[in-house]
């Protein structure tokens, strides 16, 4: 197999991986879902791994990604463990954020206001009409973070700021439909801006971090 062929592969099976999911879903079968949901950020790591070069960068999204796939697995286990999920996903946006100041420091007050502003708009939302119970700390400690990681991956644009936006908003539709009210085609929607997000973020690292000139 060519290093090209090569560097191609765990790409398609995360897509394929993605696919064979969204189908378990569709077809409301739990032991496909159980299986499958962790697959393409596992192998988005793997990839990262593989084919970024080495470096802080590098190190940083391989172990943001390599969370996600815990949080998916904990989200799809059996039973509640939204906050064990919670706590991963957590985590995975810390990776980022340190991540993303390894690439840059620069304030990019516009991405902090629009940042702020969609973080805030959110929680308040959901603060004022959602149902968050004894949730509610955590909640917010989430949005705080969420929200520094857009900012930091803003300020670096280009594809990370894609797939942060992506990851934020996947995210956003996971609290409207847990807290709010539930949403139609909810698999489809919130995994598949995920993974495209999380891919955004691979081939991010991949290219090395570089933060577009123009």
């Amino acid at each position: 197999m060519s290093p090209r062929a090569s560097s191609l592969l765990l790409p398609a099976l995360a897509l394929l991986a993605a696919g064979a999911f969204l189908a378990a879903a569709h077809l409301h079968l739990p032991g496909p879902r159980l299986l499958t949901k962790a697959l393409p950020a596992a192998l988005l790591a793997v990839w990262v791994w593989r084919a970024a070069p080495p470096g802080r960068v590098q190190r940083w999204m391989v172990l943001g990604l390599g969370l996600g796939a815990l949080g998916d697995l904990l989200l799809e286990w059996p039973g509640d463990l939204f906050v064990p999920g919670l706590l991963a996903f957590l985590l995975a946006h810390l990776a980022y954020l340190r991540g993303f100041l390894t690439g840059t420091r620069r304030p990019a007050w516009a991405g902090l206001l629009g940042a702020a502003a969609y973080g805030a708009a959110l929680l308040g939302l959901l603060l004022t009409r959602g149902h968050l119970g004894e949730l509610r700390l955590p909640v917010l400690v989430y949005g705080a973070v969420i929200t520094l990681m857009l900012w930091r991956a803003l300020a670096v644009g280009g594809l990370a700021a894609w797939g942060a936006a992506l990851f934020v908003l996947s995210d956003s539709l996971i609290a409207l439909d847990r807290f709010l009210t539930p949403l139609p085609a909810r698999d489809l929607a919130v995994d598949g801006l995920y993974w495209l997000g999380q891919a955004w973020l691979a081939c991010w690292a991949i290219r090395g971090g570089r933060i577009p000139t123009s």
